[in-house]
């Protein structure tokens, strides 16, 4: 487990019955009070609408219009919400820097790094720290200041090769080093106080626990205080000092991290805890898959098909790089069985689903199936056309492929939301009226619709928080044991692969490093880079949420 750093008590940013309302009956938070002190981390928790962000947005007066906020906010005494936009300016960065969700969306395309941290240090710093450094001279003296300062800033953050780096593009660098770059932009002004928005959701567990422990150092060296907004219980469990617990915009409750995790006092928070993924151990319902067609073999009639099979498949988009997508991998999926594709971002995961698809063709080797493929998507919201109905979107493979009369494919829509636990009246609605988690059933749906034999789950719980994460899995799990499709799940979460698959596929850089039964890889990993993706998981202080052998 992650050492805390040491906690000042002074609070630095106090919150008291803060709450914020739109035009609609209900308010997104309601009376929430809280303090951060300095050198501390405080995760706010709870499911999408719970009020996490809306709480941290009003820190620094970034609430979208038509939002009103009241209470009080205080930073060292000083009160700043609702204040003045001039007030506000000299606080956003130069006291309390902002970390979003993708750092993708917060870079610009078409600024390097360095550009962009160069304009970050000159609108914090106003010549002020640069003038200690060179004077008060301009031109080329501050340039070569501003590009040190860039530079240090890139060390801080510990990205290799940092005065390189500063003329790369965003696209030019990987998940885990834009989000450095964010959080390096972020710690320009060298602010107090951190707002971290779901920093590491999307990251892969090793690339995750990196930033992490770049926080935990950024705190015990600089006494940054961090306020972090997270629906992972681990990652809370691992480096929070304290929590705050959200449902529906109110406080349920908050103390101390261990107390939270070891003896919750609410209903709502025990269900949270309850609903991190755990290693599987055995896998309960594993039979409902037989030994042998896992495996693709049969103790009466020999070998059993697969429902595709992949064999020295080699993938290459840039005859240039330094090593293919793909590279000589060899593995398959049996009928009814699932297959887990698990490693980091860049190792081929996604890559091999396409391939297995018939998405991506092959630059060498076979792909065998003649399995009925369908997929879901890591994101419904971008796969769903917003134009139209959920019932549309459901029913446009069949409507495609002319499934039936026009009344049987509007009986099946509704037999397909019956299915994922949707009422036929969400068919009138649109993706943009729905949750998270409801889109998302709607993905695995219109996925269902043409009864594939084989589905590709591509990072389909990523995104979603814990609760409504556990509640897709389910779902997935109940239906492929009603359907008997096969399934590729591709994702980041090796608990969840764990507890989804049959067998499981380690791939790294663009090779397959580990391949075979879960319980026997997660138990007993060979390859090194295994025990490291294993090792990287958080963990709440459950045996069940890793293997006892991680780390041995």
């Amino acid at each position: 487990m992650s050492r805390k750093a040491t906690v000042n008590n002074s609070p630095v940013l106090s919150v008291r019955d803060l709450s914020i309302s739109f035009s609609h009956p209900r308010p997104a938070v309601v009376s929430v009070s809280f303090d951060l002190g300095r050198g501390e981390l405080l995760a706010l928790v709870g499911e999408s609408g719970s009020g996490k962000s809306m709480t941290a947005r009003a820190v620094l007066g970034l609430l979208p219009a038509g939002a009103r906020a009241s209470g009080s906010v205080t930073l060292d005494g000083t009160e700043i919400l609702n204040a003045d936009e001039s007030d506000l300016l000299a606080v956003r960065g130069a006291r309390v820097g902002l970390v979003f969700q993708e750092p993708q969306s917060a870079l610009n395309p078409v600024r390097t790094v360095g550009w962009q941290l160069a304009e970050a240090i000159t609108a914090h710093t106003q010549g002020r720290k640069l003038g200690r450094e060179q004077g008060r001279k301009h031109g080329r003296t501050q340039r070569a200041a501003v590009r040190r300062r860039a530079v240090e800033l890139l060390e801080t953050v510990e990205i290799p090769d940092a005065a390189a780096r500063l003329d790369a593009y965003p696209h030019q660098l990987s998940g885990g080093q834009r989000q450095r770059v964010a959080i390096a932009l972020a710690l320009a002004g060298e602010p107090d106080v951190l707002l971290a928005d779901e920093p590491t959701t999307a990251l892969d567990v090793t690339v995750q626990a990196g930033i992490l422990t770049l926080l935990d150092r950024l705190r015990e060296t600089r006494g940054l205080s961090v306020l972090l907004i997270t629906h992972d219980m681990g990652v809370v469990a691992e480096h929070a000092d304290r929590v705050v617990v959200l449902r529906h915009g109110e406080v349920v409750e908050q103390g101390p991290t261990r107390r939270i995790i070891d003896a919750p006092r609410e209903p709502y928070t025990r269900a949270l805890i309850a609903a991190v993924p755990r290693f599987a151990a055995g896998r309960p319902d594993a039979g409902t898959v037989s030994a042998s067609v896992a495996s693709g073999t049969s103790g009466t009639s020999g070998a059993v098909p697969p429902a595709a099979a992949v064999q020295d498949v080699t993938v290459v988009y840039d005859p240039r790089a330094s090593s293919p997508a793909l590279d000589a991998v060899t593995l398959s999926v049996a009928p009814g069985a699932t297959l887990g594709l698990v490693g980091e971002s860049g190792s081929g995961k996604s890559t091999l689903g396409r391939v297995i698809a018939g998405i991506q063709h092959p630059t060498g080797g076979t792909v065998t199936t003649d399995a009925l493929v369908a997929v879901v998507p890591q994101d419904p919201a971008s796969s769903l056309d917003p134009r139209h109905s959920v019932g549309w979107s459901v029913r446009e493979p069949l409507d495609i492929h002319r499934v039936g009369t026009r009344a049987a494919r509007r009986d099946r829509v509704e037999e397909l939301l019956r299915a994922v636990h949707l009422p036929p009246g969400t068919a009138e609605r649109h993706p943009a009226e729905l949750s998270g988690g409801q889109r998302q059933r709607v993905a695995i749906a219109r996925a269902l619709a043409l009864d594939p034999t084989l589905v590709i789950a591509d990072e389909p719980t990523s995104a979603l928080d814990v609760s409504v994460q556990a509640e897709v899995i389910g779902l997935l799990r109940e239906t492929q044991r009603r359907l008997g499709f096969a399934m590729v799940f591709i994702s980041h979460d090796l608990a969840v692969v764990s507890q989804v698959s049959d067998t499981v596929a380690v791939l790294r850089r663009g090779r397959l490093v580990e391949y075979g039964d879960t319980d026997a890889v997660f138990a007993h990993p060979d390859a090194d880079y295994t025990r490291e993706l294993l090792a990287a998981v958080p963990s709440i202080g459950d045996a069940r949420v890793r293997p006892a052998t991680v780390g041995a």
